[in-house]
């Protein structure tokens, strides 16, 4: 036990001395920086600040949010960061990160960006318990994502109060600009015949939920499926007549591509964590419109 605790300490002081080679130089003359957890937060965080300040994603483009390790160079940026903006804890290294900043100095103000969502479990919906079981993808809903940027406005003129104006007119245009998505989404999709869509990893729960379609996921679980789900979701596929399997591109292909030729289908990539958040969207909403 002692041993344990000697080898833990040890290891714990060596982070921390990485964390002490890096250095990053802010002056008073540059912008406030600001932290997000995720690319697509990027979205409504850099349409707000405007030019008052910068931003970035802790997860790296095309990274996995499941097995991103937080490295000693983003904690430093953290410290430096005014804001930390998550999706509340839900993922793994978010809480990670959380207890590792806890025990530094200058840490920044976490911003619960998820605050008033109702959170979704694989088998019902409860109020926001902070359980790992429950469904992360939320900013996958342009109705979740106004609550998602008013919780990030909000302290935004909180603690820059000064420039409350400003930022008040980019979150209006915002808002704006994510209700006119919505209405493009409902409009392209409520004519569909077919309200299920394939996808394998279960990202779209809450597209899905709010445009009144239904995903099948293959990860059941959390993990990837046995043969004997696998045949399950093939026969179902085919009695509903779906011809598309979604899949993440941080993910291996390989069952995905299978049932695809099972189904007599097409594979097609769709990254649910891009920055480029309305054309992702409207892509996806037009392959669903456009496979009938």
């Amino acid at each position: 036990m002692i041993a344990d605790l000697k080898v833990y300490a040890i290891g714990f002081s060596i982070f921390f001395m990485l964390i002490s080679c890096y250095s990053i130089e802010i002056t008073q003359d540059e912008k406030p920086l600001i932290a997000c957890s995720l690319q697509p937060q990027l979205y409504y965080i850099e349409k707000i600040v405007g030019n008052k300040a910068s931003a970035f994603a802790l997860l790296p483009p095309n990274a996995s949010a499941e097995h991103f390790e937080i490295k000693p160079r983003d904690l430093v940026k953290l410290q430096k960061s005014k804001i930390w903006v998550t999706i509340g804890g839900l993922f793994l290294f978010e809480r990670r990160s959380i207890q590792k900043i806890s025990r530094m100095n200058n840490t920044p103000k976490i911003i619960d960006s998820s605050e008033g969502i109702i959170f979704k479990t694989e088998n019902q919906t409860r109020h926001h318990e902070k359980n790992i079981h429950e469904d992360p993808h939320i900013w996958l809903s342009p109705r979740l994502m106004k609550i998602q940027a008013e919780n990030f406005y909000k302290a935004l003129i909180t603690m820059d109060s000064k420039n409350t104006d400003y930022y008040t007119h980019n979150f209006l245009s915002l808002i704006q600009e994510l209700e006119t998505l919505d209405t493009y989404i409902k409009n392209r999709l409520q004519n569909m015949r077919r309200k299920k869509f394939i996808v394998f990893h279960p990202s779209w729960g809450y597209f899905a939920r709010d445009y009144g379609l239904q995903q099948i996921a293959i990860e059941h679980e959390g993990k990837e499926p046995g043969i004997k789900y696998m045949k399950l979701i093939i026969d179902k596929a085919r009695e509903e007549g779906l011809r598309t399997l979604f899949i993440d591109p941080q993910l291996s292909m390989k069952q995905a591509e299978l049932i695809a030729r099972e189904i007599n289908g097409r594979l097609i990539v769709i990254d649910p964590l891009t920055k480029n958040y309305n054309e992702n969207l409207k892509k996806f909403v037009n392959i669903l419109a456009n496979n009938e």
